[in-house]
């Protein structure tokens, strides 16, 4: 389940010298958790949605003591990025009061969309609710657009982590800018943001989690549909010559291309030098014929042993043979060859129990075979758990393990 922002487990900043550390905000994550937890899976209830962010935003303000007031003792309120730095007792911090405007922007959003699904069951009458749709959509981009402004004062330039977090304020705000001028039909801004919000998609759909990779590689999926969309309607309207519009050219002035590439490259040298579930890391086995991509570093780790000790049983089995052979030409028949293979076969440390070096070699193998079989047990049930929205990247991986 997504954690509450600005719990004890995602504050960091401690009492003590120095200003607070900032903590990286997974902007995308969290929505999509919120998102499928709360009303969107599988019936895209968005009133349940909105509900439920509209008591999670009750509930961040009063943990947080950024209330507004009520009636006459209403204060208007701006977040600021010394709010963001800031620390209040029992463990809130930064993270909490920045996911604020972004709540708001899910919120409306949710608004806007409950609005859309009215006017599709209606039969007439969408004038009303169709500008009331376009305003909650105004109100979602601005507050995107407050929640991108503020990680880029609240960001120190030096944490790859904070980058990243920038960059997918960016986008999430570029991808709710264009659902509105989609719904505007002004295809020309809506295509320019979602070329800027689709190169952040695809360049971190290659790096992270698998549940990280397969979410972005969807959402960059459904921007390029979207991009093409836009342009056949840019060629309806113009010809086929000003169709093609600048698909990159937000980020480019954003000036953002150089922090995705070091995000991107820091993130895949991790991968490589840590292991764990990144999109480099992994191996490969042949299974009647076919070639089957296996990742996950628990499960890469069972193979390699169980690999190495089946190789090990290999040179034991060979060493055997020569064995054999070498006594039988030189002690002259059956005894010789007898006695040179149970020379080289017994094993001191099993010899009470009658058990050869070949033998022990051959359990210790069957064992990690075991071992590693159950770890891909684990890894499909764990995709199971992850198979919520029919990514590709999750349902290639459980049917590669699958075929084990």
């Amino acid at each position: 389940m997504a954690s509450e922002p600005g719990s004890p487990t995602e504050a960091s900043a401690s009492a003590g010298a120095g200003p607070p550390v900032f903590t990286p905000v997974r902007v995308h994550m969290m929505i999509h958790e919120l998102q499928q937890l709360h009303g969107l899976r599988p019936d895209n209830d968005y009133g349940a949605y909105r509900a439920y962010v509209a008591r999670r935003l009750r509930r961040v303000r009063k943990g947080c003591g950024f209330k507004f007031g009520k009636g006459r003792g209403f204060i208007p309120r701006e977040l600021t990025a010394e709010d963001v730095r800031a620390t209040k007792g029992g463990g809130k911090s930064g993270p909490a009061l920045m996911s604020l405007p972004l709540l708001e922007a899910e919120r409306c959003w949710a608004h806007a969309m409950e609005i859309k699904q009215e006017m599709e069951r209606a039969k007439q009458g969408h004038g009303r609710l169709a500008s009331h749709m376009l305003a909650r959509l105004r109100k979602a981009a601005a507050h995107a657009a407050a929640f991108k402004a503020l990680c880029a004062s609240a960001s120190p330039e030096s944490k790859a982590s904070d980058e990243r977090t920038l960059l997918e304020a960016h986008a999430y705000a570029d991808w709710l800018g264009a659902q509105l001028h989609l719904e505007q039909e002004t295809w020309q801004p809506a295509l320019d943001l979602l070329g800027s919000a689709g190169e952040v998609y695809a360049r971190l759909g290659e790096v992270g989690s698998l549940e990280e990779r397969d979410l972005f590689t969807a959402r960059a999926e459904q921007v390029a549909q979207t991009v093409r969309y836009c342009k056949y309607n840019l060629g309806q309207q113009a010809g086929d010559d000003q169709s093609g519009g600048t698909s990159h050219g937000g980020l480019m002035e954003a000036g953002l291309s150089a922090k995705l590439e070091a995000v991107v490259r820091r993130a895949k040298a991790t991968s490589k030098g840590g292991g764990g579930d990144g999109g480099e890391s992994g191996a490969v086995v042949t299974w009647l014929g076919k070639v089957v991509p296996v990742r996950g570093a628990e499960l890469v780790a069972a193979l390699y042993k169980a690999r190495a000790l089946d190789a090990e049983l290999d040179a034991l089995l060979l060493a055997q043979t020569s064995a054999d052979s070498a006594g039988s030409a030189a002690g002259g028949g059956e005894e010789g060859a007898g006695a040179a293979a149970s020379a080289f076969t017994q094993s001191p440390g099993w010899a009470g129990a009658g058990c050869s070096r070949g033998e022990n070699a051959f359990f210790r193998s069957i064992g990690a075979y075991e071992d590693a079989l159950g770890c891909a047990g684990r890894r499909v049930a764990t995709l199971d758990a992850l198979m919520t929205t029919g990514g590709q990247l999750v349902d290639q991986e459980r049917a590669d393990l699958e075929s084990l």
